[in-house]
Formats: C-alpha cells, structure tokens, sequence
C-alpha cells in the first residue's frame, strides 16, 4: 500500500485500538478539531474481559503536520501512569509487563520522521494523583542542574524509547504548563549526530560525581542513563 506521509499518519492514528500494550489493549477515542489536521486523542486500556479502564492513561493532542509548511506530526500529551478499572483500586502501569516502555515505544510510531512528542510533567498535579516519575522529572528539570542530561529523567527515558534522540527539557512552556519534548531525526545524517550528542552527555553525566543532597534522584536517573547506553550500545558498535 503506497501512501503520502500524511495519509500514512492518519492510518497509524485510527489504528491505535487494540493494539497490545503488555497484557492490555489500547482503546482510543479520537475527535476531530475545528483547526484542521488536529486530533483531540484519549487513550483507556482495556483488559482480557472487555473491561475499559475508569480513566484514560494518555490525553492529548495530535497534529498531522503541515508538510507543505514545513510542519511534521507532533503528539502534545498528557500521561497518566496511574489508572484503575470500575470497582477495583488504582495501580501504576509501571506494575504490569513494562506497560509504560510499550506504550512510548507505540506512541512514537504515530510521529514521523522529524516530528515532535511534548509531554507535561505536571500531570499529577493537575489532575492530583501521585506519580514518582513526574515529581522526579519535574524536580530534576526545576533545579535545572546542567549535568543531568532531560533524557536521564523518567519521562525522558520514555521519550527515548518512543524513538527520539534528541530530549529537550523546559523549552516548550505553554501558559505555564511545563513540558519535556523529544524529536526524532529525520535523517541518517541528523540520527547519527543525535545519538552522538546523546551518548556524550550521557556519558559525561554518569562521569560526574554524584550529588550527595539528591542521592535518590540521582539513582534514578543514573540508572536510566545507563539503561539508554545499553540501548545505543548496538547503534555505536555498527
């Protein structure tokens, strides 16, 4: 099947129902908006028996770009790592077959090549539950210290897995909503000096001594540094 671009993201798009993320499925409620090309995008899981979950783990919005304007998809969203279904308590998808990782990594399917996901860090406190990986993310990009790179983060982690290379933290603030953003390459060229950058910051990050007064901050993230290593082991060694 021989599709443009855009026609390409539209089908991912409509395509996300039942797509298996860990031992559930993805259930997508997607709307139209008044600016064309623009997608309101909520997704729930559902389990084995057909139950929905009471509230969606992603809420965002979805633009198929504008490639005659220079414009690739982008995905502005918001992330729910907590979620439960009617009559049973909350729990984290982190608990269930590394839910989060599969979810980023199908994410990023809808983002084409030189696109863009921005994701808010304060979604736990806009709609008050607890979330470790936006509080963590959020005092890390707050305190601003230059040697921990945004993709070492959690929500950067998931950004990496999602397909991007490059992660930007607190660059794209909206009406004060803070966001971490990552893009994706849209060619070898820009790939490889992507990974490069990554792989030495990431480096030079897990180099640098350790910060007593943030030690379990800086365990997190230093084990997501060293997660993404690993996972760019096999791209350096080609």
């Amino acid at each position: 099947m021989n599709l443009s671009q855009k026609e390409e993201n539209r089908y991912l798009i409509k395509h996300l129902n039942h797509r298996q993320v860990g031992p559930y499925r993805l259930y997508s409620e997607i709307k139209p908006k008044r600016r064309s090309g623009h997608r309101d995008v909520d997704l729930y899981i559902e389990d084995e028996t057909g139950r929905m979950s009471v509230t969606p783990i992603v809420c965002g919005l979805f633009s198929f770009g504008r490639y005659d304007h220079g414009i690739l998809p982008w995905l502005d969203m918001h992330f729910r790592v907590q979620t439960r279904f009617e009559n049973e308590e909350p729990f984290f998808l982190s608990q269930k077959e590394s839910c989060e990782e599969k979810l980023f990594r199908t994410l990023g399917e809808l983002i084409a090549e030189g696109g863009m996901i921005f994701v808010s860090y304060l979604t736990d406190i806009t709609w008050d539950f607890i979330s470790p990986i936006h509080e963590l993310t959020r005092k890390v990009l707050n305190f601003r210290n230059p040697d921990i790179p945004p993709a070492a983060t959690p929500l950067g982690r998931l950004l990496f897995f999602s397909g991007c290379r490059n992660i930007k933290g607190n660059v794209y603030d909206v009406q004060g909503s803070g966001r971490i953003a990552g893009e994706k390459s849209d060619n070898a060229a820009v790939e490889e000096l992507f990974t490069e950058n990554l792989d030495k910051r990431l480096n030079k990050y897990l180099s640098s001594p350790v910060l007593a007064d943030h030690a379990r901050i800086e365990s997190i993230c230093r084990q997501n540094a060293r997660v993404i290593l690993e996972s760019l082991a096999p791209v350096r060694n080609r």
